[in-house]
């Protein structure tokens, strides 16, 4: 029978929890609750009380650890060798967002004790798969190096197409890359329903979960004001010794609020550009910083996108536009300058976050994405898309991956001489997402924020048909 661990932390602990009753008699599970929290919830809720509690561990740990160089060293070669070259420990921490405010010595501690941790929880158990969101933090991406050096799968679920409902694939979660060691699924499709999918897709966007906080307001003064409230009083409660990460947006230390309280109520004067049909243009859309996707699928290689997107506006020909959208969950969000430094790039047009990004797209020469949504719904409309690091869908036929951004001004010549000629890449559609869908499962697993809510999830229902998606795992 294989173990599965299940990293309960938020509101993923009440997808976790439902999935108990479903898989308890094919898999070994073991519940690991990130605090007292999801254990309660896991307890009260699902009656499960066999529960691990990552908070309590790793503060005993923490508090017996001395620091050692000699496990630097061996860290700093793990991470080396099970990220495949890209990550050294160095790299890892700088990618982790909420070590910045914190002295060298705290960070090197605590990230020691993370290590040890799941060092110690996989050397002891044998875990076939953990499952949890993607790589976002330190406390995650060790826990994925781990699970790979004891030959073991870190995975996410993340919600993709769903040609009738929702549908859900296996994802590594260091890397964005589809999990396809089965191929044995749980739904099927024929070339007759993707069709009329990619039909209806190209009429409507409310068909794909990516668009599901496109109207959120983002430059609230009030919904700002709660923001400030709730990180100061986490700011209070905030040990010395041991580091609580954050679970919102962005980390923010006492010393920084103010500041970015100013930046952020004095940009919302910036006036957005209105897109013109007229215009030739290619579409990046903002991905939020800091982002898993960002500092750890893409390496951290485009932590910074200002300087992307200069790079990326400077490969276009003469008279081409770069349309930038800002991010619909977190509009306004960076300091002025960093939205300033965009617009005084000549060639490129900032739009607002509530544009309907379908509609950018459908309007554009090709996508531009680090790893985002966009570049699968442009590939969908049969758009030239080019990715700068893995991702599940990079197996289509419309999308271009590189590794190199000197790359990217060949790359989009290459495109604007097809469009000229009238050569389009889109006879491998249907077979590009039959491709995908080939490694899909049924039900929802976006359990973050209100989308269960607003998605009207039955949660045991939903885990029930979630379940089924397990069933390729045993074999």
């Amino acid at each position: 029978m294989k173990t599965i661990v299940f990293f309960s932390r938020l509101k993923l602990t009440y997808l976790y929890g439902a999935l108990h009753k479903s898989l308890s008699d094919n898999f070994n599970i073991i519940h690991l609750a990130y605090s007292r929290t999801e254990y309660d919830i896991l307890k009260n809720d699902f009656g499960i009380s066999d529960v691990l509690i990552f908070q309590d561990q790793v503060n005993q740990l923490y508090a017996s650890h001395e620091y050692s160089e000699e496990l630097s060293k061996l860290m700093d070669k793990d991470f080396l060798e099970y990220s495949k070259n890209q990550f050294t420990l160095n790299g890892a921490l700088q990618a982790d967002r909420t070590y910045s405010d914190y002295p060298l010595e705290d960070v090197m501690k605590i990230s020691q004790v993370y290590y040890l941790f799941w060092d110690s929880l996989f050397s002891k158990t044998k875990v076939d798969y953990l499952i949890h969101e993607p790589v976002a933090l330190f406390m995650t991406h060790s826990a994925a190096i781990i699970s790979r050096k004891y030959n073991s799968n870190y995975l996410s679920m993340v919600n993709i197409i769903g040609l009738k409902n929702f549908n859900w694939v296996f994802l590594y979660a260091d890397s964005g890359e589809m999990y396809k060691a089965n191929t044995t699924n749980s739904i099927s499709y024929s070339r007759i329903e993707i069709t009329k999918f990619l039909d209806e897709f190209e009429k409507s966007h409310n068909l794909h979960l990516g668009n599901l906080s496109s109207k959120r307001k983002g430059n609230s003064i009030v919904s700002f004001t709660k923001l400030v409230v709730k990180h100061l009083f986490k700011a209070r409660i905030k040990n010395r010794g041991i580091l609580h990460h954050i679970d919102d947006y962005l980390h923010l230390s006492q010393q920084d609020l103010l500041p970015k309280l100013y930046e952020r109520n004095r940009f919302s004067k910036i006036e957005y550009y209105i897109p013109k049909q007229s215009e030739q243009y290619f579409y990046y859309p903002l991905h939020a910083e800091p982002e898993a996707v960002v500092l750890y699928w893409a390496v951290s290689k485009y932590k910074y996108q200002v300087k992307l997107i200069e790079n990326l506006a400077a490969s276009l020909p003469s008279g081409k536009l770069l349309y930038v959208k800002d991010h619909p969950a977190r509009p306004a969000f960076q300091q002025s300058e960093y939205y300033n430094r965009i617009l005084r790039i000549p060639n490129v047009r900032l739009i607002h976050s509530e544009y309907s990004g379908m509609h950018l797209i459908k309007g554009s020469l090709g996508v531009f994405t680090i790893n985002g949504t966009a570049g699968f719904e442009g590939a969908l409309l049969g758009k030239p898309v080019l990715v700068l690091s893995d991702i599940y869908y990079d197996c289509m036929h419309n999308v271009h991956k590189c590794y190199d951004i000197n790359q990217v001004t060949e790359y989009t010549y290459e495109i604007l001489e097809k469009l000229d000629q009238g050569v389009q890449n889109n006879n491998f559609l249907i077979d590009d997402v039959m491709k995908i869908v080939e490694y899909s499962h049924s039900g929802f697993v976006a359990y973050f924020s209100n989308y269960p809510e607003k998605n009207n999830i039955n949660l045991q229902d939903n885990a029930d048909e979630v379940a089924l998606g397990f069933n390729n795992l045993i074999n």
